[in-house]
């Protein structure tokens, strides 16, 4: 009696189920040990005439991860006036724009930029210790009861993340007699995979139901057959 063996489709489609199976297994994996690269660029209003006294230094190769939570944003940047001279600021916008660059070290050219708000205020004053406050931007953390927090998303690869910019709101920018750079840091708060699209539970269902008609269409033939 020969004996037959199921047709090569129905090898192929059970392959195809399990691996839908195991599609929808490694979509809802959410470990993450990765890095991110990122950029900074910044500017700063017009305070004053001739050349900028306060300017913002971005970051060019940055990296961030959960191991390390602390990043730089980037520096402002205080030029020293003359002896007696003084620069007063009052609600002065600045605008620092956080691009997300690649990920575990592979350049990718999807990454979200997201635009950081604030300003500064103080006395800048020249031959003496002077002290700016940077205040970012109640769009970022807004004035309602209870108090909430948004944090800036961001967006590259198949990685998505939050940071919390400047952490408490106010910063203080110490500038001696000379000038001097103060650094404005962040903190990664969030870091995980983007996940797959996973296939609908009712669409594997009916895959398999339709595996399981052809598998039994097959069978009933074959049986005819054997008889004849």
């Amino acid at each position: 009696m020969r004996l037959e063996t199921a047709p090569r489709f129905l090898h192929v489609a059970a392959l195809v189920a399990l691996n839908l199976l195991a599609s929808t297994r490694s979509a809802q994996s959410s470990g993450i040990n990765s890095t991110v690269d990122y950029s900074t660029t910044g500017s700063i209003a017009a305070a004053g005439s001739g050349t900028p006294i306060v300017s913002f230094q971005g970051v060019d190769n940055g990296t961030l991860s959960l191991a390390s939570p602390g990043f730089n944003l980037g520096q402002f940047m205080v030029a020293p006036l003359p002896a007696g001279a003084s620069l007063t600021l009052d609600g002065t916008p600045f605008d620092i724009r956080f691009t997300a660059t690649g990920a575990d070290g592979t350049s990718s050219g999807d990454g979200t930029t997201v635009d950081l708000k604030g300003t500064l205020g103080g006395t800048i004053a020249g031959g003496v210790p002077s002290t700016l406050f940077v205040v970012m931007d109640d769009a970022i953390r807004p004035a309602i009861y209870p108090p909430v927090t948004i944090f800036p998303s961001f967006q590259v690869g198949n990685l998505s993340g939050t940071f919390d910019d400047a952490p408490g709101g106010i910063v203080a920018l110490l500038v001696g007699p000379s000038g001097g750079s103060t650094s404005l840091g962040a903190r990664l708060q969030s870091l995980s995979t983007v996940p797959r699209p996973a296939p609908e539970p009712a669409s594997i269902a009916v895959f398999g139901g339709v595996v399981g008609l052809l598998g039994w269409r097959w069978a009933r033939q074959a049986r005819a057959r054997r008889r004849a």
